[in-house]
């Protein structure tokens, strides 16, 4: 149920890292890749779509929603329950931190409110943390694999769509978006994979992640 991959989590980091670098780096050279994409998403319109859409990755929602996880996690899975909120925690000060050191400005003409800098997507990160644990989640929750697939189908389209949803807006650059595509899931992978730890599963009362087999 768990990705337990120390490969996976590397390959995640280091592209994300490469992207980071080119980011603050080489902002130009990005920028001229970005600008046909962005006129691009810009110009379908679905404003008010998208401005719903973007919520999903919002820190304000995210954070009651891992609290709310927790909460239920607490007697069936506490590595579980405590990695959630400290997953989506993780995720806002890396996104703060980066946009800090990589100062890069966000496209003209944004739809939505914005802070800091353009790199990193905040919410984009957030959206791949919190729809990635809800995986588990749901699946510790519920054991049922109708709802383990509905909320891969959730990750998958949900993720996709908000980070649609920061270029059509104007709030972000494509590949600030890819990079915190990459971002999120080494954020996501790592707890996972402290998740499925030998350490953590000694912790577990035996939930469906941690069952013998």
């Amino acid at each position: 149920m768990l990705v337990q991959s120390r490969a996976a989590v590397v390959v995640a980091i280091l592209a994300a890292i490469l992207l980071t670098v080119g980011a603050a780096t080489e902002p130009g050279w990005l920028v001229s890749i970005d600008e046909s994409i962005s006129e691009w998403v810009r110009g379908w319109g679905w404003h008010s779509f998208f401005r719903i859409v973007t919520n999903l990755g919002s820190i304000v929602l995210a954070l009651p929603v891992s609290l709310a996880a927790a909460a239920v996690l607490w007697r069936r899975c506490r590595p579980m329950a405590l990695a959630f909120p400290a997953a989506v925690v993780a995720a806002g000060v890396l996104d703060v931190t980066l946009k800090v050191i990589v100062g890069r400005e966000r496209p003209i003409g944004t739809l939505v409110g914005t802070n800091l800098g353009s790199f990193p997507s905040g919410h984009v990160t957030v959206a791949v943390v919190v729809l990635g644990l809800l995986v588990p989640t749901l699946w510790i929750i519920t054991m049922n694999r109708a709802v383990l697939a509905g909320s891969i189908i959730l990750l998958v389209v949900g993720s996709t769509l908000v980070g649609l949803s920061r270029v059509n807006l104007g709030a972000h650059w494509p590949s600030d978006v890819a990079a915190s595509l990459l971002i999120g899931t080494a954020v996501l992978l790592g707890a996972e994979y402290l998740v499925g730890s030998e350490w953590a599963c000694r912790r577990c009362g035996g939930c469906g992640l941690h069952l013998p087999g």
